[in-house]
């Protein structure tokens, strides 16, 4: 088993704890670095007579991510515009390996990270439209077999709580250590009985915890409302009625053929090819919990079960998502969609169409639920919610990491646009390069869009 420098752990903690727009100390601040252009309008420029082709256009945005790309040394950078009608154009750049000599392509797959959070609170949204869930329903409703053994004040914790991060729940468990030979059903399930074991970090509703665990959680919910997993659930509720064709869980790809972009950490290199956990499954869970043996002061304690609560950064050393990054039972949080700029334009943009009241898969009330924060502060569903100048105001984003990957989007509903970008590199690095494309991309909608206009069919 590889094992994680303390710089890498700590870039883990921040990557899968806070989205792009929080700083990893403070929630409730703007993250200090965030790129000028994100915060205030972009620079302007002479906006062209006529709009550019989606040929044209994705050119452009080619020639702007190659020198981000270049100056951040990141093996690939892929990029799109889109606006509620649907993809504008998309452009990648680089290799889909650092040490070869394959092209990336815009049909590429990449890691979305936590961006699916906005996907998953989307599908559970399409339940409580139903009837099939309720936003207050509790965790004591949807799990009565085990509800006598949960913590009180957890049995109370409802939809709202975990998908706005307010459950209480710490951010993470040991995902990498449930053995991946089981179902994913059953890695959720025992992940369930785990939670029975500790109480909660905070009071639920009191305060911003940003918390993978909550996510899955409230995934269980979903499943338990439709009897099927959430895999299944995503599919059906929204990749096929968005026409996602290609959205996938799981799968690193081919290392020697290469047929998607390939997870790099963050000092540039490939990751290694993947031998724990997707071959040997024991090996992983034997690795897990010597790693998880003991807490930051070296003092041993019971089992991996009881580690989940000791310093974090002496359990990151390839238990949270294990060696790939990949760990199943977290996929609701972020660990396992992959999508293609194509398919996520396709989501992004009926986030845009239901914001703005226009037809789209859900009803407008609902995306007002998703987009709004429904207690103190800038967390939405699955959304952070900012004010911004170049978004004529209220804008929503969200990042995604698994250290070995980074994706961002950023959707201005009033003026009809939005940006993502993805880079199969983790660390500072590929952080400082989505956010430098997101701010490009905003940048050429400006020029050829500016705010008194919008591009017509």
């Amino acid at each position: 088993m590889r094992v994680l420098t303390k710089s890498r752990r700590l870039t883990l903690i921040c990557c899968l704890a806070l989205p792009l727009q929080f700083h990893c100390q403070t929630a409730t601040n703007v993250r200090a670095d965030e790129p000028a252009a994100l915060k205030d309008a972009p620079a302007k420029e002479a906006p062209t007579k006529e709009a550019p082709s989606q040929e044209a256009l994705a050119q452009e945005i080619a020639e702007a991510l190659e020198p981000i790309r270049e100056k951040h040394q990141l093996p690939a950078l892929a990029g799109a515009i889109v606006t509620g009608r649907g993809l504008l154009a998309t452009a990648a750049v680089g290799k889909r390996r650092a040490n070869s000599d394959v092209p990336v392509t815009a049909d590429d797959l990449w890691h979305m990270g936590s961006c699916t959070k906005a996907l998953t609170a989307s599908m559970i949204a399409s339940l409580v439209e139903e009837g099939k869930l309720r936003w207050d329903t509790t965790v004591e409703q949807s799990f009565p077999d085990v509800a006598d053994r949960l913590p009180a004040e957890f049995r109370s914790v409802t939809l709202l709580h975990l998908l706005s991060h307010r459950s209480g729940l710490s951010s993470n468990l040991a995902f990498g250590s449930y053995s991946r030979d089981e179902p994913v059903e059953a890695q959720r399930a025992k992940l369930l009985e785990h939670l029975t074991r500790f109480p909660l970090a905070l009071k639920p509703g009191t305060r911003f915890e940003y918390s993978n665990t909550g996510y899955i959680v409230a995934a269980m919910m979903a499943e338990r409302a439709a009897k099927t997993s959430w895999e299944d659930l995503m599919r059906r509720r929204i990749f096929e009625p968005l026409d996602m064709k290609q959205a996938t869980f799981r799968g690193l790809g081919d290392y020697d053929n290469l047929d998607r972009p390939w997870p790099h950490e963050a000092d540039g290199k490939p990751n290694g090819k993947p031998d724990i956990g997707v071959k040997d499954s024991a090996a992983r869970n034997a690795a897990s919990k010597t790693a998880a043996a003991s807490d930051a002061g070296g003092n041993p304690v019971k089992n991996a079960i009881d580690a989940f609560r000791v310093n974090t950064e002496r359990y990151f050393v390839g238990v949270v998502l294990g060696d790939d990054g990949e760990a199943p039972v977290a996929g609701p949080a972020g660990a396992t969609m992959r999508l293609s700029m194509q398919d996520w334009s396709k989501f992004v943009a009926d986030q845009l169409r239901g914001d703005r009241g226009e037809p789209a898969l859900f009803k407008a009330e609902t995306y007002q639920t998703l987009h709004k924060p429904p207690f103190a502060g800038i967390y939405a569903l699955g959304w952070g919610v900012q004010q911004r100048p170049w978004g004529n105001g209220r804008v929503l984003t969200h990042s995604g990491s698994n250290a070995m990957n980074f994706s961002v989007v950023w959707i201005a509903p009033k003026r009809d646009f939005a940006v993502q970008d993805c880079t199969n590199q983790g660390g500072p690095s590929g952080q400082a390069g989505a956010d430098g494309a997101a701010s490009q991309l905003i940048r050429l909608y400006e020029k050829h869009y500016p705010a008194s206009a919008a591009p017509t069919e």
